[in-house]
């Protein structure tokens, strides 16, 4: 009795799932586009490293730009994926912040200037001879050379 009772309930509720999937768009869009490449650069907030690390949740999904930044250091570069750490220099520091970042299209080499266009994915923990550091992650969306190594 109680197997049959609760099959019962399992179908009213399959049936539930199965019309509620049924009233989103035919197509199969989800009711946002993604923006061009022109669109995005156009609409790339400039941001301070700091803010976007201290305030990173507020970002996240965000595209952004770096201006004058450069490649510190190739951590893969395999089957077209290429992750870099990004120095972003700070005006009269001694010590520049870094970005990661993930890109695949054509590679780039240490210490190329660029500036870089990405959407915030969060923050990332990579090892370093001192410790670990975090630091702003980025999917890269498009990157001009500056100046080359």
């Amino acid at each position: 009795m109680f197997r049959r009772r609760f099959l019962a309930e399992l179908g009213s509720v399959g049936g539930a799932i199965a019309v509620a999937g049924c009233s989103g768009p035919s197509n199969g869009a989800s009711g946002t586009s993604t923006p061009s490449l022109d669109e995005i650069k156009e609409n790339a907030s400039a941001v301070k490293h700091e803010s976007l690390y201290r305030d990173n949740s507020q970002y996240k999904g965000e595209y952004v730009v770096f201006e004058d930044v450069y490649i510190a250091d190739i951590v893969t570069s395999d089957d077209g994926l290429h992750e870099y750490i990004i120095g972003v220099p700070q005006d009269g520091l001694f010590d520049d912040d870094y970005l990661w970042g993930t890109w695949t299209g054509d590679p780039y080499r240490e210490n190329d200037q660029i500036t870089l266009w990405g959407k915030v994915t969060g923050l990332h923990e990579y090892d370093t001879l001192g410790g670990n550091k975090t630091v702003p992650e980025l999917e890269l969306v498009d990157i001009k050379l500056l100046d080359s190594a």
